[in-house]
């Protein structure tokens, strides 16, 4: 047993992220990297930009953060070297990203030591990316190019590693690993959800229908606003927390 939390701790895991900034992907990285921290590894979360609400849920449980300082779309090569350095004096043994702006500078691991294991994270699938800005549109076909320096790639549904084939992922580097939900923190709780129902006047017997999302294309809350409209003359009550 000893044996093993020695080679635990001889480990070390960099997990790269865009923001610390609340976001479903952000919050899974960063209990993941909790996790890991918990069970004895070394682990970093480095950030294009360490800024955001999960700076201190992740300092609270010790994790160190780097921060690469991104400032704004243009400032790519100063970023890619800064992220080169972290890789090179951490001498990382995986390499784990999540999300394309972060996935596509996590390659410079490679550029360090090509043996070093990368693993990305695709969140999203099918993005309506006609909807989207240039550099956007941009970003996205980088992250296929660049692919091809992962040796693995999570996804987190069927339906996510469909779209993904067909935009030209590697079916062999997918690995489908399902969201699950941490019971520990999310509880239901009556008592508060009956004061925010006062707060908001809503009758404690009607049902709500909420999405947490960002104003964002792929959250769907054009759909979502739809459904309100057919259901306008119910008791039902639509909410968007942005």
């Amino acid at each position: 047993m000893k044996e093993i939390q020695q080679d635990k701790q001889q480990l070390k895991i960099a997990i790269f992220l865009p923001s610390l900034e609340h976001g479903g992907a952000e919050r899974r990285m960063v209990l993941f990297a909790i996790a890991l921290q918990r069970k004895g590894y070394q682990v970093e979360v480095i950030a294009l930009r360490a800024q955001g609400a999960f700076v201190q849920t992740l300092s609270e449980a010790g994790v160190v953060i780097r921060n690469v300082g991104k400032q704004g779309r243009f400032d790519i090569l100063r970023t890619a070297f800064k992220a080169r350095q972290f890789f090179k004096s951490q001498s990382y043994h995986a390499v784990f990203s999540c999300l394309p702006s972060a996935n596509v500078f996590s390659i410079m691991c490679k550029t360090v030591s090509l043996k070093t294991p990368l693993i990305w994270g695709l969140a999203a699938a099918d993005m309506p990316m006609h909807e989207y800005s240039v550099w956007a549109r941009l970003g996205d076909r980088v992250q296929r190019l660049a692919s091809r320096f992962a040796n693995k790639i999570v996804i987190n549904s069927n339906k996510g590693f469909l779209v993904a084939l067909n935009q030209g992922f590697s079916g062999q580097k997918m690995e489908i690993i399902h969201n699950g939900v941490d019971i520990e923190h999310f509880v239901l709780n009556k008592q508060l959800g009956n004061v925010w129902r006062s707060q908001l006047n809503i009758p404690v017997n009607s049902k709500v229908v909420g999405v947490v999302a960002r104003l964002d294309p792929a959250k769907g809350l054009k759909t979502f606003i739809q459904a309100a409209e057919l259901a306008y003359k119910t008791d039902w009550y639509f909410i968007i927390f942005a």
